[in-house]
């Protein structure tokens, strides 16, 4: 199936990731996935989650700390980013290094959407918080333990990246019946491409880290 959309390009990224399990989440296990779609998909998704660490593990988190590094388009510098991202609910906090900047952010619906920029702090405009609140729930970490869970309320089926037609990705169909995220994998099943409607992101390879 065919998808037009016009995501940012300037928010493309290399992401070198390292998965650090930080919070159990206190709820009962699924032992078959409930999510809606047809078999093929379903089971894409499902494998997508195993190469990425394992389905038991991803039902029971309820946030993740991931390390990347940007390499943004037309920016001079590279900068580390250090994330604490929670599964359960639409809150990210962030720290962004680099040789000549510094930045932290966080948004939540409680606290808004703030930033500390090189010493300087303000609050974000409410556009940039409904921004965040619309592409949280398809973060590549969130739709992995809906996977897990088998969220009801996302259904999966085959669409396509814009600009990347000739290669099926994974397409995930919100509650109003529109799709936000897609997600193309390799052939081992591992996430290499995944986006949202605002935002591409490329990922380098996965190195994963577990913490006891």
């Amino acid at each position: 199936m065919m998808h037009r959309q016009s995501p940012n390009l300037n928010g493309l990224a290399i992401f070198a990731v390292i998965l650090l399990v930080a919070v159990a989440a206190q709820a009962s296990a699924q032992d078959t996935p409930e999510l809606k779609g047809d078999h093929a998909t379903i089971e894409d998704a499902v494998a997508m989650v195993e190469s990425m660490g394992g389905m038991a593990i991803w039902r029971d988190l309820a946030a993740v700390h991931f390390v990347h590094e940007w390499d943004i388009v037309n920016r001079p510098d590279r900068y580390l980013e250090n994330e604490i991202l929670d599964l359960i609910g639409p809150r990210s906090h962030v720290t962004m290094e680099s040789e000549i900047n510094s930045r932290m952010r966080a948004y939540s619906p409680e606290h808004r959407y703030w930033s500390i920029n090189n010493g300087e702090f303000e609050y974000g405009s409410e556009e940039l918080l409904e921004r965040a609140m619309e592409r949280a729930p398809y973060s590549l970490y969130r739709l992995a333990r809906a996977v897990a869970r088998g969220d009801s309320d996302i259904v999966v089926r085959f669409g396509t990246i814009d600009g990347i037609s000739n290669l099926p990705a994974l397409e995930f169909i919100g509650s109003d019946g529109a799709a936000h995220g897609w997600i193309l994998l390799n052939t081992r099943k591992e996430p290499t491409i995944w986006s949202t409607t605002q935002y591409i992101y490329v990922l380098g390879p996965l190195a994963e880290h577990i913490e006891g």
